[in-house]
């Protein structure tokens, strides 16, 4: 595949068939108030945006009173992206939901054909594209988030339609995989940990004649990695090099 200088610092080159186009041809900012029967939406780096009182659940946390100046907020549709004030260390949220979200967030919504959102929902997420749209403020120390204006401020790769859907598509199956990796190493983590303080309490008090085989524990877990993925295709570093 031949390569081209894209001419924007953050993104580098790219294939020669994508394009370069400003954020302001590609989006647009919703601006209109919550409707009849929205739910008050939450920010989050991990889900997205989603409904409050999921996220309570999803955290743990006990359910909070809505917030009283509720009928100020913006109104977002399934499929918009929201600019939060954590948006400047995690990126842009894409909202599986409708709802309504803090006057303090810019709700942005694609206006041209050219946009498939899942891709731009993994390209709002890219550390180089995290610090480029932070980069266009200077007052994110003081306190202030970042808006619409330090958005359109910022260059995107648009690559062909069928591009950007086989792009997205192999991220949300290759993360998942990542993702389940990471949730059962965290698991199996814990279970050293407590295993590490039986192990000590079991040995101190009845000595090393009644402590269990270290090595027997251990086959249990060091094929963590090996897990079977959640699909029958493996990665293929081809596929993934034509991405890259």
């Amino acid at each position: 595949m031949k390569m081209k200088d894209s001419g924007v610092e953050w993104i580098g080159e790219i294939p020669e068939d994508w394009e370069i186009i400003s954020s302001k041809y590609l989006f647009s900012e919703r601006k209109g108030k919550m409707k009849s029967g929205d739910v008050q939406l939450t920010a989050s780096q991990k889900y997205g945006m989603i409904p409050q009182q999921l996220f309570m659940k999803f955290a743990k946390q006990k359910p909070v009173a809505l917030d009283k100046n509720f009928e100020n907020f913006k109104h977002v549709d399934k499929g918009d992206f929201v600019i939060s004030l954590r948006s400047f260390q995690g990126g842009i949220e894409f909202s599986e939901y409708t709802g309504a979200v803090s006057p303090a967030y810019t709700v942005i919504i694609p206006k041209s054909r050219k946009i498939y959102r899942p891709y731009y929902r993994w390209l709002f997420k890219n550390i180089a594209y995290i610090q480029a749209i932070g980069a266009t403020s200077d007052s994110l120390r003081d306190g202030k988030s970042l808006k619409w204006s330090n958005f359109i401020l910022v260059d995107v790769p648009v690559p062909k339609l069928s591009e950007q859907q086989k792009i997205a598509n192999f991220l949300d199956s290759k993360i998942a995989l990542i993702d389940q990796i990471i949730a059962d190493t965290k698991r199996s983590i814990e279970e050293l940990k407590a295993y590490k303080q039986s192990l000590i309490t079991e040995v101190v008090t009845k000595g090393l004649k009644h402590s269990t085989d270290f090595s027997i524990y251990l086959t249990k877990i060091k094929y963590i990695a090996e897990i079977d993925p959640p699909y029958d295709e493996k990665i293929d570093e081809n596929e993934l090099a034509t991405f890259l």
